[in-house]
């Protein structure tokens, strides 16, 4: 919906010896400001939408930025009130359908590993598809793999453990992956592997369930 801002008055275009009579409108979608003809706002519907929104509403804002977006949020939530021209884009947009629904899901239960250094992970069903480590925050790394999960990484589970000492978590991660051999990891997988750690469990403090079916799953 386009709302009047300011009424311009007759303007002289530098590059026109007529005068144009102008308004100052808003875009209620994307809160851009823009001039238009005063004649053509009076013909415009209520329910029209700006022209950078009816040109480009799907290509201004590319994925990576609405994913940008999204993470800098701490809940779904707060991401809707505060960027509604973005969440408009979520919602209709078919690249970002899985993104919504995740998010929606999700986000509050990742605020369980929020700054939390450790090894997680991710179940497609029963069976291990990717292990991975995070040595300051693995929230920020669940958030790169629920947002980019639908044109790599499928999964619908999440389990977090959380690990203090670095040297064990590397360890940890190196040794994992090639026990499990996942399906999603290519890096750090030596072949057979004959060392066993029989007490690797203690070195883990906190364990973390997260699930990230979409909803109506």
């Amino acid at each position: 919906m386009l709302k009047l801002i300011k009424d311009l008055g007759k303007v002289y275009p530098p590059e026109n010896k007529y005068p144009r009579y102008l308004v100052l409108v808003e875009c209620s979608s994307c809160g851009i400001q823009y001039e238009m003809n005063k004649a053509t706002y009076k013909q415009t519907s209520a329910s029209s939408v700006c022209k950078t929104c009816s040109k480009s509403k799907l290509i201004k804002y590319t994925d990576t930025y609405i994913l940008n977006t999204i993470k800098e949020c701490d809940t779904w939530k707060e991401f809707m009130r505060t960027y509604p021209h973005l969440y408009k884009i979520v919602v209709t947009r078919d690249s970002l359908s899985e993104i919504k629904n995740a998010h929606r899901i999700v986000n509050d239960e990742l605020k369980m590993v929020d700054n939390m250094r450790g090894i997680y992970f991710l179940y497609q069903d029963d069976e291990i598809v990717y292990i991975g480590k995070s040595t300051v925050n693995i929230r920020s790394r669940l958030l790169n793999h629920i947002t980019q999960r639908e044109k790599y990484k499928k999964f619908n589970k999440i389990v977090c453990y959380e690990i203090s000492s670095l040297a064990d978590l590397h360890i940890a991660e190196i040794y994992l992956i090639n026990k499990y051999t996942p399906l999603y990891n290519s890096d750090l997988k030596e072949g057979d592997m004959t060392l066993t750690i029989p007490n690797i469990d203690s070195i883990i403090k906190k364990e973390v369930i997260i699930h990230t079916k979409s909803e109506g799953e």
